[in-house]
């Protein structure tokens, strides 16, 4: 190296090396997120937005950038912009939108070449539902077959203790749920519930809670919201009368010829009202017309005959 009047240079050389890479950084193969509740730990279905962010970095990674893309394709920033420097593996927290998404890693290296790796995610947010079916209609009658819960979206974790039964109103009294079956059907939507009419056989006004709060969902995990009304079944049940009522006494002009204490003589010749008092009441609509045979006995004066 000489300058311009064409003197040599002096002294130890210098050198400087340098690498320019064409080639993007390669792709992220285990970029994932926990927690994941789906069906899976890897589906990327999950209810929890506040997640953590994973995965393991190529060699050229100069920067990362960590952004989610909706189904709309806009897209917003995660996690700004890192530098890794001679870190392999990598975790950030991010809070994910709610819905379909895409969770996009985004590296760069030195010479500013740019690679996507790309993660599907569904926050299920939708909230899980059910309904009672075979039940009393309008609040009166009587269990005698199996009832069942019928959910939104497959669920799972239905047992006894998601349930309540209590027996009266004001006071009243739990039931113990442990003599329950509870077993799904194939498509863990509905699922049947065996042995309520036996704890519900004698008369009373019944309630039945379920705390679908205990429930899960299949696909997300996410679990149901707790409403008092909506999770609530109430019926009254009033069991036949078989006992057939009593005649206590008859009144003749309310002078009683039959009860209890012994009849009475009658002064007057005739009735003009007749009265029936029954241990309760009674419908004689349905009874058809009949004849009331009376008799009756007296002794006139002792000189006399006694006269039927």
């Amino acid at each position: 190296m000489r300058d311009t009047s064409g003197n040599a240079g002096a002294g130890a050389a210098a050198t400087s090396e340098w690498s320019f890479s064409s080639e993007p950084p390669a792709p992220i193969d285990d970029l994932a997120f926990t927690p994941d509740w789906g069906t899976n730990a890897t589906d990327g279905v999950t209810w929890q937005r506040n997640v953590t962010i994973s995965g393991t970095l190529t060699n050229g990674a100069y920067s990362v950038e960590i952004l989610a893309r909706d189904a709309a394709g806009g897209e917003t920033v995660l996690v700004e912009t890192f530098y890794p420097e001679a870190e392999t593996s990598f975790e950030k927290d991010a809070v994910l939108p709610i819905g379909r998404g895409t969770i996009i890693v985004r590296c760069s290296n030195s010479s500013g070449k740019t690679s996507d790796s790309e993660k599907e995610f569904f926050i299920d947010a939708i909230p899980l539902s059910f309904s009672f079916v075979g039940f009393p209609e309008d609040g009166e009658g009587q269990l005698t077959n199996d009832v069942a819960l019928v959910f939104s979206d497959p669920v799972t974790n239905v047992t006894a203790e998601c349930f309540s039964i209590r027996r009266g109103v004001r006071d009243s009294v739990e039931i113990s749920p442990n003599a329950l079956t509870i077993s799904p059907d194939e498509s863990n939507l509905v699922w049947t519930v065996s042995g309520l009419d036996a704890l519900t056989a004698s008369g009373g006004t019944y309630t039945v809670t379920f705390d679908v709060s205990r429930v899960e969902k299949l696909s997300s995990g996410l679990h149901g919201d707790m409403d008092e009304e909506s999770s609530s079944v109430s019926w009254r049940y009033t069991p036949p009368d078989t006992t057939p009522p009593e005649l206590l006494r008859i009144l003749f002009d309310g002078a009683e010829m039959y009860g209890t204490g012994g009849g009475m003589s009658v002064a007057s010749n005739g009735a003009s009202q007749v009265k029936f008092v029954f241990s309760e009441p009674v419908n004689f609509s349905s009874l058809r017309p009949c004849r009331l045979a009376v008799q009756v006995a007296f002794r006139r004066e002792r000189d006399r005959v006694d006269t039927p």
